[in-house]
C-alpha cells in the first residue's frame, strides 16, 4: 500500500485489510516521503504494532484526531460494510481469526506509485501479491475469493471487478470506471489473448489483479519509478510473462472518487507527456517479446487510443499547449518507430500522400501496408492538432 499524504483515508483503507475473511495477511505500508502531519502520525502508530486484528485496529489510532469525511454525516455503504465485517468477525475459518502482520517501509524520496510499489514488493514475504491504493478499500471477501479462484483455475493472473464509491452522495461515480475487456469466468491462455488481439484490452491497473510473488521477481516485472501512468505497460508485461489469466467479475475493489485523487488531477503538460513516455515503454516491451508479430497491430491501436485520450483531455489553459501536443506527437512517433513504422513527427502533405498510396498497394505485404496506414494516421493527427 503506497501512502503519500493520504492520512484522511488511510485508516479506512487499513481497516478494509483487517476486515478480510482470509486468515493470514501481510500488509506492507510504504511511506512515499509523506509530509502531511496526520499521515505521519498514523504511520508512526501502525509502526508500533506487529499484528493488527479486529480487536485492536481501532485502538491503534484512537488517540489521533481524524477529519470527518462523510458529507451530510452519512458514511457510504462501503464504509458501513467494512465496519460491520470487523464487528461481526467474519472469518474464512471460524476457529482462525484474521491476523494482519503490518510493516511500514519508508522511501527516502518520493517515488510515486510505481517506485513505492517496488519498495513494498521487495519487502514482502508472502506467496501472493495484491496492490491497494491508500485511499481505496477492499471488500471483506476479496482476498479469500481471489485466492480460491486462483487455486481452482490455475491461472497465473486473476483479475477482478471493481466499483467506485464516494463520501459525497452527489459525486458522479461513473467517472474513471474500469472494466475488463476479456470474458468473465473463463481460463484464457496467453496465446489466445494475443491472437484474438485482446492483449491491450486486459485491465490496465495494478490494483486489479492477484498473482504469485514470483511473477515479479522471476521476470523482473517491476514498475517504472518517478512517473505517472506507471501501470498500463506493467499489466501488459505481466500478461506476456504469464501462461494464463482468469477474470472474475466479483467487485472486490472499491475505488474512492474524490477531488484530490491522482486520477482527478488536471491534464496539463507534464501529466500528458508522462502518457507519451508510457507509450514508448509499451512499444519496447512488445518489440522485445516473442509475440511481437501477433501483437504489433493491437499495440499500435492502443498507442493511438492513448494519444487521443491525452490530447483530448489536455486542458485549454495549458501553457504552450501546442508545444505539448508537438512533444506528445514526437513520443508517439518514437513508439511507432520501435514497432518498425518509419514515421515523421512533422509530416508534410507529400509525405501523407505517399503513405496514403502505399497502404492501398495490393502487392505489398500486410505488414508493410499496415506501416503505411499507420504513418497516415499519425499525419492526420498532426494536421488535426498541430496546424
Amino acid at each position: 500500500m503506497p501512502v503519500y499524504n493520504t492520512g484522511a483515508y488511510l485508516v479506512d483503507a487499513v481497516k478494509s485489510v483487517v476486515a478480510q475473511t482470509y486468515p493470514h495477511i501481510e500488509l506492507i505500508i510504504v511511506n512515499d516521503a509523506s509530509t502531511d502531519e496526520l499521515t505521519l502520525n498514523l504511520l508512526s502508530a501502525y509502526e508500533q504494532v506487529d499484528i493488527l486484528t479486529a480487536d485492536n485496529v481501532a485502538q491503534v489510532t484512537a488517540d489521533i484526531e481524524l477529519p470527518s469525511l462523510a458529507v451530510y454525516g452519512v458514511p457510504p455503504k462501503e464504509i458501513s460494510a467494512i465496519n460491520e465485517a470487523l464487528e461481526k468477525r467474519y472469518f474464512m475459518l471460524p476457529d482462525m481469526p484474521t491476523q494482519v502482520r503490518v510493516k511500514v517501509v519508508h522511501a527516502a524520496t518520493n517515488q510515486k506509485l510505481g517506485g513505492a510499489r517496488n519498495l513494498g514488493t521487495r519487502a514482502c514475504t508472502g506467496d501472493y501479491l495484491l496492490y491497494l491504493d491508500s485511499d481505496d478499500l477492499l471488500a471483506p471477501q476479496l482476498i479469500e475469493h481471489v485466492y480460491k479462484t486462483k487455486q481452482g483455475s490455475g491461472a497465473d493472473l486473476v483479475f477482478f471487478g471493481n466499483h467506485n464509491f464516494s463520501y459525497d452522495p452527489d459525486c458522479d461515480l461513473s467517472l474513471n470506471s474500469n472494466n475488463a475487456g476479456v470474458p468473465a469466468n473463463k481460463l484464457l491462455s496467453r496465446e489466445a489473448i494475443i491472437s484474438e488481439q485482446k492483449l491491450y484490452d486486459v485491465y490496465y491497473t495494478a490494483w486489479g489483479c492477484f498473482f504469485s510473488r514470483h511473477m515479479i521477481f522471476d521476470y523482473n516485472n517491476f514498475f517504472a519509478a518517478h512517473v505517472l501512468f506507471e501501470d498500463s505497460d506493467w499489466v501488459v508485461r505481466m500478461v506476456l510473462n504469464s501462461k494464463s489469466i482468469y477474470y472474475t467479475p466479483f467487485e472486490g475493489y472499491w475505488r474512492l472518487m474524490h477531488a484530490a485523487q491522482l486520477t482527478a488531477v488536471d491534464y496539463r503538460g507534464a501529466r500528458v507527456l508522462f502518457a507519451g513516455d508510457m507509450m514508448q515503454r509499451m512499444a519496447k516491451d512488445i518489440k522485445a517479446s516473442s509475440y511481437y508479430d501477433l501483437a504489433r497491430k493491437s499495440c499500435m491501436e492502443r498507442l493511438f487510443t492513448l494519444f487521443e485520450y491525452g490530447a483530448s483531455n489536455l486542458k485549454a489553459d495549458t501553457p504552450n499547449k501546442k508545444q505539448v501536443i508537438h512533444e506528445l506527437i514526437a513520443r508517439l512517433a518514437g513508439a511507432l518507430e520501435v514497432l518498425d513504422v518509419p514515421v515523421s513527427s512533422k509530416p508534410s502533405r507529400l509525405y501523407m500522400k505517399w503513405h496514403h498510396i502505399g497502404y492501398k498497394l495490393p502487392w505489398l505485404s500486410a505488414y508493410n501496408r499496415l506501416s503505411h496506414y499507420t504513418a497516415v494516421r499519425l499525419a492526420r493527427l498532426y494536421r488535426r492538432y498541430c496546424l
